[in-house]
């Protein structure tokens, strides 16, 4: 079944300056090496924990993106795998102003397939915290934030409508095809799971 999904697609939400990690890698300096996890960077952010081959757990490490003193409408969020790697935060928990708000998301893909997961309601705060729970090789991970210029479900109901669909879910994943209309809204057909 395909369900429409609607959010503002921004670029770059949250820029490296603004993202703080509970270790890097190497001790290596912000926006360098294994301390860049915007979407599509050149590497992404690695944790200084030791990397396993294989699956293992660690609940110790953190990234946390800074969204400014009047913070933003928060969807959701967006993550990636280390690039050209197999390293990847393969299951994380994400906190808002340091309330959990999803436990034990799970990215199913690794290298540099997104994917994004979107909450249950619109949730406005300053700071989105992502806390690995499952690692594959090493804690690798891009990641950003998804933002909604409304909490008004309703309001994005209607907008999705404008392109013809009756419906739109936020509880679901992989984006297949999307509209854009004059305002910058977007609405996204995607795979429900």
């Amino acid at each position: 079944m395909v369900v429409p999904v609607m959010h503002v697609v921004n670029e770059d939400v949250v820029k490296e300056k603004d993202r703080n990690y509970s270790s890097v890698w190497k001790d290596e300096v912000q926006g360098t090496g294994h301390a860049r996890s915007t979407i599509d960077s050149a590497q992404a952010w690695s944790a200084k924990s030791r990397g396993y081959s294989g699956k293992f757990t660690n609940e110790d490490e953190w990234a946390e993106l800074n969204m400014g003193d009047d913070g933003a409408y928060v969807r959701g969020v967006i993550v990636q795998g280390r690039r050209d790697s197999n390293q990847k935060v393969s299951k994380f928990d994400v906190l808002v102003d340091n309330v959990l708000i999803e436990e034990g998301l799970e990215y199913e893909y690794e290298r540099n397939v997104k994917q994004e997961f979107y909450f249950a309601k619109v949730i406005h705060g300053k700071k989105v915290k992502f806390r690995t729970r499952e690692c594959d090789n090493h804690c690798s991970m891009r990641m950003d934030v998804l933002i909604s210029e409304t909490t008004d479900d309703n309001k994005m109901k209607a907008e999705c409508g404008i392109h013809g669909w009756d419906t739109c879910e936020i509880n679901v994943l992989r984006t297949v095809n999307s509209v854009n209309d004059a305002e910058g809204m977007w609405c996204f057909e995607i795979h429900a799971r």
